[in-house]
């Protein structure tokens, strides 16, 4: 992990619920850890586009998890105002799904960009840290 990253949660907060019930579902995190503030949850989990580190809150392909050692790595897609956290779906189906991001936002993302978030997601399904 980048050490130099501060608040790696970098896309808008309002979107933390979903994140963060999902880490709570996959026992990542607690909701008492939550409720009770005994962590800065914003700067415990991260979330981070998978190609551009320093993206804020634009669509894109993004990763997330929880700051530690041999943590694992979610996925998940925000288009316009949401975003669908996508790992649990079969290998064809999350390649599909961005299939569809990358065409429906073709105007959004040029050519070298598209590859490069392809070329991330293959590298994610290797070994699911990157």
């Amino acid at each position: 992990m980048n050490y130099e990253l501060v608040d790696a949660f970098r896309i808008d907060k309002k979107y933390s619920p979903e994140i963060l019930n999902y880490l709570i579902k996959k026992g990542e995190l607690t909701k008492s850890e939550i409720d009770e503030r005994r962590l800065n949850v914003f700067q415990y989990v991260y979330v981070i586009d998978i190609i551009e580190p320093n993206k804020l809150n634009e669509n894109g392909i993004y990763r997330f998890g929880i700051i530690r050692s041999h943590g694992d790595v979610y996925l998940l897609v925000k288009s316009d105002n949401q975003v669908e956290i996508i790992n649990e779906f079969t290998h064809k189906t999350i390649e599909q799904k961005v299939d569809e991001f990358l065409n429906l936002k073709s105007n959004e993302f040029d050519d070298i960009t598209a590859e490069k978030y392809k070329t991330a997601l293959s590298k994610w399904f290797e070994n699911r840290s990157y």
